[in-house]
């Protein structure tokens, strides 16, 4: 009889750590961008502007509240210490309802250098940078959690 106790204990331990760990930013993949925006994707002002897509690839629901979008990851190792000074060029996804991405689903964050436009647009813009990729950051700041490199071509206009 001790032993079936025992059984049951170990399957709802493992169910409780799944449920418990299962949401994780290191699901979270860079998935489309778009540097010339010339007349594809709008943002809600109607402005065609860069932006990048951030894909759940999870079965679960992920929140990305706190994380970091940048176009320069030269900060990433003064960050990551602790007490570490955060780049002023890091834009942090903000605390909003809707950054709880549910599983395989995407969200657009516009790369206008126009964070007053609310949520979804960075504090950068990859037309006005000297490098030539996009990084998402954990929000500790200590992990690239993923990177896409794309041509210098497509930057200039």
């Amino acid at each position: 009889m001790k032993s079936i106790y025992k059984y049951i204990f170990t399957v709802v331990a493992l169910f409780a750590a799944t449920a418990t760990f299962g949401q994780s930013v290191h699901d979270l993949r860079l998935n489309e961008m778009m540097i010339k925006n010339v007349d594809n994707y709008a943002d809600e002002y109607g402005r065609h502007v860069p932006w990048v897509e951030i894909f759940n690839t999870a079965y679960n629901t992920v929140n990305i509240t706190g994380c970091y979008l940048t176009d320069d990851t030269t900060g990433l190792a003064a960050a990551s210490k602790k007490g570490g000074v955060i780049p002023s060029n890091w834009y942090r996804i903000p605390t909003d309802q809707k950054m709880y991405m549910p599983q395989r689903s995407f969200l657009i964050f516009y790369l206008d250098n126009s964070p007053l436009y609310g949520p979804y647009h960075t504090n950068f813009n990859p037309a006005e940078s000297k490098t030539r990729y996009i990084a998402l950051i954990s929000a500790d700041a200590k992990e690239l959690l993923d990177l896409v490199v794309y041509p210098m071509e497509l930057r200039d206009t």
